[in-house]
């Protein structure tokens, strides 16, 4: 998946935009998992957590995150929605397995 994410920047198609590593900071998964990190949110939100990236924003409010290989869930790509205060809602095992998901809508 890193390699996947290095070697393309980025990958946009049919309103959605998986972010990598792109020149383009507002497609670059690094800046955005930064911004979403320092946004003020409220308490009784759950913060993003610190081991992975952001992925894809969610329209309806949240994100899509890739749990890094330092993480026990690592390679793992997870739906976490705003409307239930930061809460992840859907996960796919693998990479691959969340782009075949995201590739079907």
């Amino acid at each position: 998946m890193q390699g996947f994410l290095k070697k393309y920047g980025y990958v946009e198609w049919f309103g959605h935009t998986i972010y990598g590593y792109s020149e383009d900071e507002d497609y670059h998964t690094v800046e955005c998992t930064i911004e979403l990190r320092e946004d003020e949110i409220p308490s009784d939100f759950q913060r993003i957590l610190k081991q992975g990236c952001v992925l894809e924003n969610y329209d309806g409010g949240g994100y899509y995150f890739l749990f890094s290989n330092e993480s026990e869930r690592s390679g793992q790509v997870a739906l976490y929605l705003d409307e239930l205060f930061g809460k992840e809602v859907q996960s796919w095992t693998t990479f691959e397995a969340f782009l075949e998901y995201t590739l079907s809508l």
